[in-house]
């Protein structure tokens, strides 16, 4: 199923659950579920009534594809709290570090911005990350900040700009993280993937 996110904003337990696997990486939070044999046979019947209404022409048709594939969301989300369920403060904590990361990466560049905001100690975050990711949570703000900066690159902006987006202090200072962090400038960057 191919939707737009937007579809379940005001579905606030399914609205959580897409949020999460935005937010995630797949070696993260791998987005398979395993189900009871009961709950397979609801989910293939589920998926069946989405796809018989797709193709008809019933009225309102939107309407019913949304609410089968809530019932599918909320059978995942199910799913994957019963498989999160053995270390869940743990859990909980790392999925709080990855909504903020997703949301103040811009603002937010240090752990302890992180840890502060999260009411742990910096070690007690970077024990999490590198528990579920094997990567320091540093490591993971760079990540972002990388990426976000690859698809402004790609946008067409100048690395000037760039640096003024992602709030860092002069763009020089931007150009040498950039170029730590992927061994390449933003000008070799560019050009490489032209």
């Amino acid at each position: 199923f191919l939707f737009d996110t937007d579809v379940f904003s005001n579905e606030k337990l399914i609205e959580e659950f897409l949020f999460n696997h935005i937010c995630l990486d797949v070696q993260e939070a791998i987005p398979n579920y395993l189900f009871a044999e009961f709950d397979g046979l609801r989910l293939v019947d589920v998926a069946k009534k989405a796809w018989d209404e797709y193709n008809s022409e019933n009225k309102f048709k939107l309407s019913m594809i949304k609410n089968h594939l809530a019932e599918l969301l909320i059978l995942c989300a199910r799913a994957s709290d019963a498989s999160n369920a053995s270390d869940l403060s743990s859990h909980n904590f790392y999925i709080s570090f990855r909504k903020k990361l997703k949301e103040e990466f811009k603002t937010l560049k240090k752990v302890t911005d992180y840890s502060d905001a999260l009411a742990i100690s910096e070690k007690q975050l970077n024990d999490i990350v590198k528990q579920r990711t094997g990567k320091t949570a540093s490591a993971l703000i760079f990540d972002q900040l990388i990426l976000e900066s690859k698809r402004l690159i790609n946008a067409g902006l100048s690395s000037k700009e760039i640096a003024y987006e992602l709030n860092f202090s002069d763009p020089s200072h931007f150009s040498k993280f950039f170029k730590n962090q992927t061994g390449l400038s933003t000008s070799e960057f560019r050009i490489v993937h032209e």
